[in-house]
């Protein structure tokens, strides 16, 4: 789990590379990383709610599915919208 929670903090590294494939402003890939981390916090909330009825390793599992077919959105994304999705809104969940 720490693995795919690291992840997130490598965006960094993608910000120029995303400016430059989807002929965007770097202010709208900046925001996608402080959409993900807003969204990680208030989905901690929930998750450990969810943990606490049904069990760790049921909502870990969860998180690894979000967080796998996110990955794999976000990397066959064609737009920005796309991209937000798979990133934020799905990896964003786990």
């Amino acid at each position: 789990m720490q693995l795919c929670i690291g992840g997130v903090y490598t965006w960094s590294l993608f910000n120029q590379p995303l400016v430059d494939a989807y002929g965007c402003e770097r202010t709208e890939v900046f925001t996608a990383f402080s959409l993900i981390v807003f969204i990680l916090a208030l989905v901690t909330i929930y998750s450990g709610r969810l943990q606490d009825k049904i069990g760790p390793r049921k909502v870990a599992t969860i998180g690894i599915l979000f967080f796998s077919v996110g990955l794999i959105v976000a990397s066959m994304a064609r737009s920005l919208p796309v991209l937000y999705l798979g990133y934020i809104v799905l990896d964003g969940t786990i």
